[in-house]
């Protein structure tokens, strides 16, 4: 009954209810709000906020401003009532909607004022984040692939392909790689492959050609 008496006598003080306070909450609502409270046993974790605001220092320092931006919805029911010149000093204030009624129970007393005030406030921040989500991702920039390594798949430097190439060496494709300009190519390079005769020596096309006709 004392729990019961405390909250019943919260939602009275902290609403907009003019001292009735049926007005705004049927039984049904405060009897469910209580045993929340009763059952679960949360009714002393739910005082801390107090407590710490009495004995720790204010979350943001002096001097510092959040620049998240930031709504604030005045009911004349609450508790407190900050001006905003004062809010603006802490936060980023794009939204201050005073409310015509309401009060601490603002989701209870005044469901539809509350979430068309919040979709009010998200509407402008969606559409700017959907608008970059339509933008095309940058094109990556254009470079110049020079000899590669199939083994590694990364580009050789200009300045060392181009010393390998003047010392009468050559890229050849296959596992090994770079090799001496003019020697004959190798099991498995891609100037000997069947499937390319017109890079294939006359004894490979040979062969090739006995292999695919009987």
């Amino acid at each position: 009954m004392g729990l019961a008496a405390w909250i019943a006598e919260k939602f009275r003080t902290w609403s907009d209810c003019g001292g009735d306070i049926e007005r705004r909450f049927s039984k049904d609502v405060l009897l469910t709000n209580v045993m929340l409270y009763w059952v679960t046993g949360a009714i002393n974790s739910s005082f801390w906020p107090y407590y710490a605001r009495r004995h720790e220092p204010w979350p943001i320092p002096d001097g510092q401003r959040l620049t998240v931006p930031t709504a604030y919805a005045s009911f004349p029911g609450e508790i407190l009532h900050p001006p905003r010149a004062w809010a603006e000093r802490a936060y980023n204030i794009t939204r201050w909607t005073p409310m015509p009624a309401g009060g601490h129970f603002a989701a209870l007393e005044e469901p539809e004022a509350l979430a068309a005030d919040i979709r009010a406030f998200f509407r402008p921040l969606r559409l700017e984040i959907e608008g970059g989500l339509r933008r095309p991702p940058p094109s990556p920039p254009k470079t110049r692939l020079h000899q590669h390594s199939r083994r590694s798949n990364r580009p050789f430097p200009p300045a060392f392909s181009d010393g390998l190439l003047g010392l009468g060496t050559e890229f050849r494709g296959g596992r090994r790689g770079w090799r001496s300009r003019g020697a004959p190519p190798r099991r498995g390079d891609r100037r000997a492959s069947p499937h390319r005769p017109d890079a294939c020596p006359a004894s490979a096309r040979r062969r090739s050609s006995k292999r695919l006709n009987p």
